[in-house]
Formats: structure tokens, C-alpha cells, sequence
């Protein structure tokens, strides 16, 4: 009997997704829109952590090997634990492919966990099948290429099966990893979560917990993205063209009278937590809609969601949990028939949004790629020049007369021997960031940034053993020990809250 249900509830709904992570059982990787950068900037990162640095913040290979501080930025869960796979000697284009597909099951997965806490065995298989094969998850999937989004789309169901189960721990858990996983998507669907988090607990604290241990876990991340921005060039630097609208006047006009429908039959069965749902679904329509083109023109909008299309990432989960709704009022008997044809719409639909094409690389192709991936550059520090590569020396004299002997760099860690004949400006070949330190001789030096930005100091004349490293700032010293201190709340809330059971 367990090992039925083991079938039923794991292995069976992780098994509805294999045909659509077809393409990426084939020998190669998909050529996707941002598939190669997520290997380039993983292997970037791994050699930064390698040489010591954690949290990792500015990757030294990237930007022509002048180094950029995009980890400080955006979504580093899936560098985190790409770096992890890679200890067991996991090539990183395999390791790529493994949290695509990984991603892709456990989001089939955890969205019919979560549905099966509210709906029949067949009702939240469906439900699970119109989740994982929704047209933009599929996009994310085979063409977008972007890991953070698919992550995202695994570990909410999550949370929301956690909330199901009124486990604090596991909700604080996957708040965490939902702000680790894609920034943007965690700015959108946190809202959700603790509205349905509150329909489902009916008080706020039990909701609001959760949040703060999640949140504050994360902190290490969260709290340097926020504050850093001012040292880059973020302001100044277009993230986004035009916004491309997703819906027409027409098909809004055909939503909201579906909308009517819904609101409705959920009225008469006094179901509010799908009204929910069908309110943000309408919300996102209009978001998506040509006709809002105005609150696009807002900083805000265009800056941090960057394009319409990205609310789709909710609708998916919206239309689920109301498709499974509308089911289960149906009639039992049509259940299997809408089943059957649910599952061959999926592999249709697998089809229609395959990859681009497939190719294979060898993973020498993205661990010496040196480009600052799709981001666009508005991480450069501030001050800084985009500089070609030009087989430059890792170090360089300004100015005044001296040699250098004996350098060695690992990661953000640079040492090196100078013999100043005369006082000397001294160019690291990497850009000036917070957190970059120099010692001479034991003594910490001002480091200035040149004309482009690079890292400079000036050595006094005679002979000097230099010591360069990337160090945390106060400010993320600070958000370091909050996301420990946040971790052991946890854990010592939950110990005390067990003992009390």
C-alpha cells in the first residue's frame, strides 16, 4: 500500500513531465536566449568561490576579465548549487541541463501536492499537466532558457503546499529560496503567496512569520541588491526595450467575461480563495494588455519587471488552481476523459515550443568566456569604461618606474612583488567595487579608481609584497549576520514549537 502511494503521489506526477524535458535528454544543450549565459556566469562564479570568496558578489571573470558584480545582483541560487554539483565532478553544461529538468519535474510535483491538499487525485493530476505545460512555462523551458524563472515556477507550488500543511519551517524555507531564485518573480508572486497564505490561516501572525524568517535568511542577498545599486551604473542603463504586449483588446474583453463566469460560480459555492485567484488573473490581464501602456511608461514597471510578458509567470499559477476549481464541480466521469486529453494536448504543445536548435560545445567554450552575459551592463561600476580584453597584463605602472614579479591571482585574491625605483601608481586590471583591499607590507593602502575605473594605488619606493582582496562591506557584513541570525530563529522556533505540541 505505501508503495502505491509513492507511486501516486511522487513518482506518477513527476513522471507527467518527462516528455516535456525531452529536447534536453539529447546529447548537446538547447540553444535557448539565455541557456549558454547561465553556463558562462555558473563557471564564472565557481572559480570565484573557489578562491575563497563567500558570498560570492563580484565574479572576476566576467566583463573581458575586468570583473563584474552581477551575483550581488541577480538570482544566485542556481550558481550556489551548480557550484555544489560541481564538487562531484559534473561538467557544467550537464549540471545546467540537470536543474533545467530538475526544475521542470518538481514543479509537476509540488503543484499537485499542493492541489491534491484541496482536490481529488485526478482533479490535481490535470491540474498539474496544465501547469507544466502552460504555453510561457514551456517558453521559459525551451526557448527563454532562463533558469532563475523555471526555479522560481518549482518553488512556488512549494510554498504553497508548505502553506497547506501549516509548516512554518518549510514555508520560511522556500521564501528564502523563491528571493534566491529570480528577484523579479519573488517581487510578484510574494503577494500572492501571503494573501493566500492569510485566506488559508485566517491570521496574521502565523502568515507574517514565516515571512520574516524568510526574508531575513535571504538578507544576505536581499539587502546588498538593494543598497549596492547606488556604486553601479544601474540608473543610467536601459534593462529593457519597448514593452511587447501580450493581449489585445479583444481577447481582455473575452478574460473578463470569462472573469464574470468565475466570479459567479464562485460566489454560489462561497469560494473565496479562487475568487482570489481570478482577481489576480484579471489583474495580470490588464497589466498585460496594449492598452496599459501608460503604466509602463512608469519607472518602476519597465525598470524591475522589465517586460509584460513576465506576468506570466503568475497566470500560470492562477489559471491552474482555477481550472482545478471549475473540474471539480464537473461531473467524476468526465475527469478521465479531460485527463486523456489533457495529456495528449502536452505533448503537442511540447512540440510547438521546442528548442531553437540543439549543439554541442565543449565546456571549454563558456569556462573562458569572458562576456558580462545578457544583463546589459547597467551592473558596471559607476565611472567604469567597457574595455576589450586586448591581452591585457593582470597589473600595470601608471605612472613612476618599478617592476612586478611572482603574481598570482586566485579569484578576488591578487598578490604580486613590486620593485618601485621611484613612487608608483600601481593598476589592478580589475574595476574598482566596494570592497576591494590593499596591503602593502602589511599596511592597507587607499585605493583610487583610474580614468576607466580600474582599482589604482600609489607604493612609496623600494620593494613591497602586495595583497589585494575582495572583502565584504559593512553593509553586507551586516546582512550576512542576519541571514545566520534569521536561521537559528528558525531553528530555535521550531525546536520550541515541537516540544510544545
Amino acid at each position: 500500500m505505501e508503495k502505491m502511494n509513492i507511486f501516486r503521489r511522487i513518482i506518477l506526477p513527476l513522471l507527467l513531465g518527462v516528455p516535456g524535458t525531452f529536447f534536453w535528454f539529447l546529447p548537446g544543450f538547447p540553444v535557448t536566449d539565455d541557456g549558454d549565459w547561465m553556463i558562462i556566469r555558473l563557471s564564472a562564479f565557481y572559480e570565484t568561490l573557489r578562491g575563497g570568496e563567500l558570498p560570492v558578489r563580484f565574479v572576476a571573470r566576467l566583463m573581458n576579465g575586468y570583473g563584474y558584480p552581477v551575483a550581488d545582483f541577480l538570482y544566485p541560487l542556481y550558481l550556489y548549487a551548480g557550484s555544489f554539483l560541481h564538487i562531484f565532478g559534473l561538467s557544467f553544461v550537464i549540471i545546467v541541463k540537470l536543474l533545467f529538468v530538475a526544475s521542470f519535474l518538481l514543479s509537476g510535483l509540488f503543484c499537485f501536492l499542493w492541489l491534491e491538499k484541496r482536490f481529488s487525485f485526478v482533479v490535481s493530476l490535470i491540474g498539474s499537466l496544465f501547469y507544466l505545460y502552460f504555453p510561457y512555462h514551456l517558453t521559459d523551458l525551451n526557448q527563454r532558457g532562463s533558469l532563475g524563472e523555471m526555479l522560481s515556477l518549482a518553488i512556488v507550488p512549494f510554498i504553497l503546499w508548505s502553506i497547506e500543511r501549516k509548516s512554518i519551517w518549510w514555508i520560511s524555507i522556500g521564501i528564502a529560496l523563491l528571493l534566491l531564485a529570480h528577484n523579479t518573480l519573488a517581487l510578484l508572486f510574494l503577494p500572492c503567496v501571503f494573501v493566500y497564505g492569510l485566506l488559508t490561516y485566517r491570521t496574521w501572525n502565523t502568515v507574517i512569520l514565516p515571512f520574516i524568517f524568510g526574508i531575513g535568511m535571504a538578507m544576505f542577498f536581499i539587502l546588498p541588491a538593494l543598497l549596492d545599486q547606488k556604486f553601479t551604473q544601474f540608473g543610467t542603463t536601459a534593462v529593457a526595450d519597448a514593452p511587447a504586449f501580450v493581449i489585445s483588446s479583444i481577447e481582455l474583453i473575452g478574460i473578463l467575461l470569462l472573469a464574470v463566469f468565475g466570479y459567479w460560480l464562485c460566489v454560489k459555492k462561497n469560494a473565496y480563495i479562487p475568487l482570489v485567484w481570478i482577481g489576480i488573473s484579471v489583474l495580470i490581464c490588464v497589466l498585460m494588455w496594449s492598452g496599459s501602456s501608460s503604466l509602463w511608461t512608469q519607472h518602476l514597471l519597465l525598470k524591475y519587471v522589465q517586460f509584460p510578458m513576465r506576468f506570466l509567470s503568475i497566470l500560470i499559477m492562477s489559471v491552474t488552481f482555477v481550472s482545478a476549481y471549475v473540474l471539480h464541480w464537473l461531473p467524476k466521469k468526465l475527469h478521465i476523459s479531460v485527463l486523456i486529453l489533457a495529456v495528449g494536448a502536452s505533448i503537442l504543445v511540447v512540440w510547438f515550443y521546442k528548442p531553437q536548435a540543439i549543439r554541442n560545445l565543449p565546456d571549454g567554450f563558456y569556462t573562458t568566456n569572458e562576456s558580462s552575459t545578457t544583463t546589459r551592463n547597467e551592473y558596471l561600476p559607476k565611472g567604469a569604461h567597457i574595455l576589450s580584453h586586448d591581452a591585457m597584463p593582470d597589473v600595470s605602472i601608471a605612472t613612476g618606474a618599478a617592476t612586478i614579479d611572482n603574481f598570482v591571482s586566485r579569484g578576488n585574491s591578487e598578490s604580486f612583488q613590486v620593485h618601485a625605483r621611484q613612487e608608483s601608481v600601481v593598476v589592478l586590471h580589475k574595476y574598482n567595487y566596494p570592497g576591494w583591499q590593499v596591503h602593502s607590507d602589511g599596511n592597507a593602502l587607499v585605493v583610487r579608481d583610474t580614468s576607466t575605473g580600474l582599482v589604482s594605488f600609489t607604493l612609496p619606493q623600494g620593494d613591497h609584497m602586495v595583497i589585494l582582496k575582495m572583502k565584504e562591506t559593512a553593509i553586507q557584513l551586516l546582512s550576512d549576520g542576519i541571514t545566520c541570525l534569521s536561521f537559528v530563529a528558525l531553528c530555535v522556533y521550531t525546536m520550541v514549537r515541537r516540544k510544545n505540541v
